[in-house]
């Protein structure tokens, strides 16, 4: 197992991450590509669940090469310890 499956395997679904930039969002599931099966994080904002977002889960996971910092952060393991304002995105 390469060192970038290491650093990948860990997200999974339910985690609270922050991103760089402040926003907090929730992990709805790593779904895989039809055509490629490259994984992909699909994600929630906490503050507006409306808004659902999916990026590779090699971006999710690496450095901005710009700003030299981690894109993503795990600020919790699940919902219940992160706070209110999580929805299940097709309620």
């Amino acid at each position: 197992m390469s060192s970038s499956e290491n650093r990948t395997g860990d997200v999974r679904a339910g985690q609270l991450y922050r991103h760089f930039k402040g926003g907090r969002y929730r992990v709805v599931c790593v779904a895989s590509d039809s055509e490629s099966k490259a994984p992909f994080v699909v994600y929630q904002d906490v503050d507006n669940p409306t808004k659902v977002w999916v990026r590779s889960l090699e971006q999710f996971v690496d450095v901005h090469p710009e700003k030299k910092v981690k894109r993503f952060t795990l600020e919790a393991e699940s919902d219940a310890s992160f706070g209110p304002g999580v929805q299940d995105p097709v309620s």
